[in-house]
């Protein structure tokens, strides 16, 4: 079984720190609900902001402000 090693045998690393996660998510967890939406949709899902502003129900000039901050 290759276990935790990739097809080339190397070791696979996580993309993220978990003290990084970890610090994300403290302060993913200090906005408000609406914009850690905004970031998750843009960021993680990757949405436009045209879609995500159709989603949220406000225009994408909103989700750029969210964004931005």
């Amino acid at each position: 079984p290759l276990g935790d090693r990739d097809v080339a045998g190397e070791t696979e690393q996580p993309l993220v720190d978990a003290s990084v996660r970890k610090a994300m998510q403290q302060v993913m967890s200090l906005l408000k609900p609406r914009e850690r939406d905004v970031l998750t949709m843009y960021y993680l899902e990757e949405l436009p902001k045209e879609e995500i502003a159709a989603r949220i129900g406000v225009d994408a000039e909103r989700v750029r402000l969210v964004k931005s901050r």
